[in-house]
């Protein structure tokens, strides 16, 4: 067990918060062998990323999408119920294809599905049935834009937003209308300010409820953000502008109404 004193709020100290830290455990294979109930394609390789999606784990893995049965997130179970015949509550494991590399790095939960995302692709992952199952998921291609690995996607409330460092400078790209069928539209936010994204960026944290997305990387004392208004489906203003600290930023995030960063000297700061 693990202690550790919350932050003092206003001169007066929180309570202790106590967490439990220990090596997660699976659940077992009940039933087949590794012909008839194979193991988990995660095993042995680099687990990029762990997302929740419809009740079940979700690892990505090289190019897979590998999801536990639904409701074990207690104790995740990757292990198939029988090895006679597919059930809804099978787990799942899909991969995605494409002509380019397509290892998965991250992912975003939209309506319509998981958008997952490779270094050079956009992925969805959904189902056209109401249950999801290993018979009725698939991964579709739905765009071809870089992505930096570095950073996840994020939400921006009613669009999926990322940034492409392929170039000399980072873009902030926006995705709306997220569909099965189709493409989606994108939107390159950050063309009006092309220079003001470093390439190298490889921080970044947003607040839907203040309307603001802050970017920085490590041992740089700037960070720049970007702040809209949308009014139904429309973006009525958007600024970019810029913070420089005294000291050289280590991490930010936002909590709240409250934006913290930690810097170079290991100090946390705090702005409303």
């Amino acid at each position: 067990v693990i202690e550790r004193a919350s932050i003092a709020n206003k001169g007066t100290p929180t309570e202790l918060a106590t967490f439990r830290v220990r090596r997660f455990r699976y659940g077992i294979r009940e039933v087949g062998d590794n012909l008839t109930n194979p193991i988990p394609r995660f095993v042995g390789n680099a687990i990029n990323q762990v997302l929740f999606f419809r009740n079940r784990l979700v690892f990505l893995s090289k190019q897979y999408v590998i999801c536990s049965r639904p409701g074990t997130a207690d104790k995740p179970n990757f292990w198939a119920n029988t090895a006679l015949t597919t059930g809804a509550t099978d787990p799942i494991d899909i991969a995605s294809s494409s002509t380019l590399p397509s290892d998965l790095f991250n992912g975003l939960e939209t309506n319509t599905g998981l958008l997952l995302f490779s270094s050079n692709h956009q992925f969805l992952f959904s189902s056209d049935d109401t249950v999801m199952n290993p018979d009725t998921a698939k991964v579709k291609s739905i765009a071809q834009y870089n992505y930096n690995t570095n950073l996840a996607p994020i939400s921006l409330g009613t669009s999926a937003a990322f940034v492409d460092n392929s170039g000399k400078y980072s873009r902030f790209n926006e995705m709306f209308q997220v569909r099965r069928e189709g493409e989606p539209s994108i939107f390159e936010t950050s063309k009006i300010a092309p220079t003001l994204l470093d390439k190298d960026l490889d921080l970044i944290c947003n607040s839907k409820e203040n309307s603001i997305v802050l970017f920085g990387k490590k041992n740089s004392d700037t960070v720049v953000g970007y702040k809209y208004l949308t009014e139904g489906q429309k973006r009525i203003q958007s600024a970019w502008f810029k913070w420089k600290f005294n000291n050289p930023l280590y991490y930010h995030f936002i909590i709240n109404d409250t934006y913290f960063y930690l810097d170079s000297d290991h100090f946390l700061h705090s702005l409303s």
